[in-house]
């Protein structure tokens, strides 16, 4: 073999031998072209938000990951996959988005794949992620597998971020993970809003707050105190809060005159040019407010939104009436409210 040809074959051996100075994660997606991706982490060693832009659906990004570690990855609509990667672990995603985001994903630690298969398993036995038989399996697969990070995931997503949590359930569940488990920042910070929840579910005061609104107004929870107040938690870049908007906008041009109702939307925006171009296009006429921190606000944990777009009703004497309202039942539940 001649010397240059050694040189280039010892040097792709080590190249593609050599170990990763940080976790990696690439892939393509069919369906996305241009878009951006979001990569959440939970865990006290990986607690932030990291975005990558996507060209012609493939992505690659690294990762200063120093243990296993549950990342939440959000594309389109808040559509949202789980990500089990550990120190300098390379993963392989690879699929499709069509109306979910449907994934393969290639890792050594094993969890990718075991998510795959329990999602794979469910599906076939029930469609809707709500109904009990789907409950009962996922719950069921908690306790059997008590020591596991999926179960983190599908204890979060199906038992707490839903309207109305079963405080006293997701405790049961939570006792019967292991020791090892608990001790994890992602539990003890599910710990802590199950607990700020309970501080604003149905029938609970309202916490007190102020608000710097669009025109550089503010207005305090005390500025609606004869009146009902809407909060309405959206984002310029998610299309069921467009959609919404539509909805709200002919809700609020109907009950203007009455001066019976308030509506305050604020804005999961990062970007205040995004937010204010939103408004514009939407012709959302009512307080506007954005502190353009997204998930990190003060305002959106104080109410512990989870997730968008969410609307939640306060009466007159500042009683949380009802959260995680369905916008196509407002309507007549205002309608109620408020000829009384």
């Amino acid at each position: 073999m001649k010397k240059s040809g050694l040189i280039l074959f010892l040097f792709m051996f080590f190249s593609c031998n050599k170990e990763l100075e940080q976790s990696r994660i690439q892939g393509h997606i069919d369906g996305l072209s241009t878009d951006t991706l979001y990569l959440y982490g939970v865990e006290d060693l990986y607690d932030r938000v990291d975005t990558v832009f996507l060209e012609g659906g493939k992505f690659s990004i690294d990762l200063p990951i120093d243990t296993l570690t549950l990342l939440r990855m959000v594309v389109r609509d808040s559509l949202e996959y789980p990500l089990f990667i550990g120190k300098k672990e390379e993963l392989i995603v690879s699929g499709s988005i069509n109306g979910l985001l449907d994934l393969d994903v290639e890792s050594k630690n094993g969890l990718n794949e075991e998510f795959v298969f329990f999602q794979d398993s469910i599906r076939h036995s029930s469609s809707n992620f709500t109904d009990s038989l789907f409950l009962n399996k996922t719950k069921q697969y908690i306790l059997d597998h008590n020591n596991s990070l999926i179960s983190v995931y599908l204890l979060d997503t199906y038992f707490v971020n839903v309207p109305n949590p079963n405080f006293d359930e997701i405790k049961y569940i939570i006792d019967r993970l292991s020791g090892e488990l608990k001790d994890r920042h992602s539990i003890a910070s599910l710990l802590d809003r199950l607990e700020e929840l309970q501080k604003v579910e149905v029938s609970k005061i309202a916490p007190y707050f102020t608000l710097k609104m669009a025109d550089g107004k503010s207005k305090t929870r005390s500025s609606f105190k004869d009146k009902y107040l809407l909060l309405h938690f959206w984002a310029s870049w998610d299309k069921k809060s467009r959609e919404q908007n539509k909805v709200l906008k002919e809700l609020y041009k109907e009950n203007k005159k009455q001066k019976k109702l308030s509506l305050v939307s604020f804005s999961l925006d990062l970007d205040s040019v995004s937010w204010k171009n939103a408004i514009r296009e939407d012709s959302l006429v009512w307080d506007q407010a954005c502190d353009l921190r997204a998930w990190s606000s003060e305002f959106v944990k104080l109410f512990s939104i989870y997730k968008i777009p969410t609307l939640i009703l306060i009466n007159p004497q500042s009683k949380i009436i009802d959260r995680e309202i369905d916008v196509n039942d407002l309507t007549e539940q205002l309608d109620s409210l408020l000829k009384e």
